[in-house]
């Protein structure tokens, strides 16, 4: 959230703040245990409108929950403003690709509509990409759209302004190695989709970020390969194995992408 902490989020649940000039970690006040989950994303906003620090998390569960940094302390001082089951356990008969199903829909992402607290999109292992309108002064989420365009786990999002597309984009990519491209500004009509198809060997799709103001996408493989599209063209113009584990982490920062791996690089 700042140039000093980084925020982490543990497979209990529980969400840490290092403050690294002196190395040390704290719990997030505010953020309690109370059920079983694993944190599965964090992603910090620093909202337009109000030019205050907020933070999505998704969970195991199912839910995400929001919360706003009081910003009274050097490290991170959160107070919970949402928390909700957003993706429900299927009633489906489930195969073995969704064993979990019956039990959890698990949040694997979600992104803030570009940096705005307005809108967020959640993805999750029930193949589903999810919109919803948020109320922060009520603390109420609302569904606005929802689609379900992938034959396994959806993975990643991003939703970022860019030159394309009339200047909003928003992005996820699939276990099913397809990323699929969508326009906010119309309804989240389809506009198409890329994928990873050519890579003979087995694999996944497991993070992808939309240069910001730009026309580019980038994304990672769960057998360490990095992909960049054209956004004007819709061609691949990178494909390379960059790791040697699987791409585990990925942000683009205006000329810099940066990725962490399961190799521990």
């Amino acid at each position: 959230p700042t140039k000093k902490v980084i925020c982490v989020g543990l497979l209990n649940g529980l969400i840490l703040a290092f403050l690294y000039e002196t190395e040390t970690v704290r719990d997030c006040v505010g953020v309690k245990q109370e059920k079983k989950r694993t944190v599965t994303s964090l992603k910090f906003v620093i909202n337009e409108e109000d030019k205050e620090t907020y933070l999505i998390s998704s969970y195991t569960t199912g839910e995400v929950a929001i919360y706003r940094d009081l910003k009274t302390s050097e490290f991170c001082d959160l107070t919970l403003l949402y928390n909700e089951v957003v993706h429900n356990a299927s009633t489906e008969l489930i195969t073995e690709n969704f064993g979990s199903l019956g039990k959890y829909a698990e949040v694997w992402n979600t992104s803030w509509r570009c940096n705005s607290i307005d809108k967020f999109a959640t993805v999750s292992e029930d193949q589903t990409l999810k919109v919803f309108d948020l109320n922060i002064k009520t603390g109420k989420a609302k569904e606005i759209f929802a689609t379900k365009d992938h034959s396994l786990a959806v993975t990643c999002v991003s939703w970022k302004k860019v030159k394309a597309f009339e200047g909003e984009l928003l992005a996820i990519c699939s276990d099913d190695r397809r990323i699929g491209l969508y326009n906010p500004l119309k309804e989240f009509a389809k506009i198409g989709e890329l994928t990873t198809l050519a890579l003979q060997d087995w694999h996944t799709l497991t993070y992808l970020e939309i240069e910001e103001n730009g026309s580019r996408i980038v994304c990672g493989t769960q057998h360490g390969y990095l992909g960049i599209w054209d956004l004007y063209t819709m061609k691949n113009i990178f494909l390379k194995k960059i790791q040697h584990g699987g791409i585990e982490g990925l942000k683009w920062r205006g000329n810099i992408i940066a990725t962490c791996s399961s190799d521990g690089c």
